[in-house]
């Protein structure tokens, strides 16, 4: 069993790995949660839904997989701070899950070759 998996909820891999690791503690890559206003949507006016109602239900759908995958997290990591502060704060069964902004040191090889990650603490 794997002490940790982090992964991409893009396409839902993650999504069950807690039901078939059961110990396990479950990391996502929260690259993005789309937001109706101040983010990649609606700030070109020349580009504007023609329905923005429908662009709204648009919008929700594709932060479902997100939504999903958060309540089964113990954690998520984001490139930059501003990344990590386009998702909703947590709640619900995600209490424990915080998005952190990655910063160039957290992730480094060892002297050993292995990978390993430091806890990093968001600012």
């Amino acid at each position: 069993m794997p002490d940790v998996i982090v992964g991409h909820p893009g396409w839902g891999e993650p999504l069950f790995a807690k039901q078939v690791w059961s110990g396990t503690r479950l990391g996502l890559y929260a690259k993005f949660f789309y937001q109706l206003n101040g983010a990649d949507v609606g700030y070109d006016p020349e580009f504007a839904p023609p329905d923005p109602e429908a662009d709204a239900c648009r919008l929700q759908m594709k932060n479902l997989n997100h939504l999903a995958h958060l309540d089964q997290a113990d954690g998520a990591l984001s490139p930059t701070h501003w990344q990590a502060s386009t998702f909703p704060p947590p709640g619900g069964n995600a209490s424990a899950w915080r998005t952190t902004a990655l910063t160039p040191t957290c992730c480094v090889p060892s002297p050993m070759g292995a990978f390993c990650c430091r806890a990093v603490r968001a600012s």
